[in-house]
């Protein structure tokens, strides 16, 4: 069974705050939807171990980016190669939206 887990980008202090489902500030982040944006982990790891979440970028072996978000039956770019969990481990994180637009800016 997949762990459900979630982080949180606190738009008001600029930080990313893990391990939400365990924080007392739970019900602070459904109250004020418009202070919190909250992630849910996919259940997958990327080629370095690291958990991989919703809004992370993601680099693959030509190093293509990719940004991860749900699709309605699956989480993109997974979704569309019917990935597995061994194929996730052909990305690497490199950082997520909130942290590092910049990463998606066209150079």
């Amino acid at each position: 069974m997949r762990e459900i887990k979630f982080r949180v980008w606190d738009i008001r202090n600029n930080e990313m705050i893990y391990g939400a489902h365990e924080s007392y500030h739970w019900h602070g982040y459904l109250g004020l939807p418009e202070y919190y944006e909250l992630m849910q982990y996919t259940g997958l790891k990327d080629k370095n171990g690291k958990e991989i979440y919703e809004g992370d970028i993601l680099k693959n072996q030509v190093s293509e980016l990719s940004v991860v978000k749900w699709q309605g039956i699956g989480w993109n770019p997974f979704v569309d190669s019917m990935i597995d969990h061994y194929k996730s481990y052909r990305f690497e994180i490199i950082g997520n939206i909130y942290e590092n637009p910049e990463l998606l800016e066209d150079k």
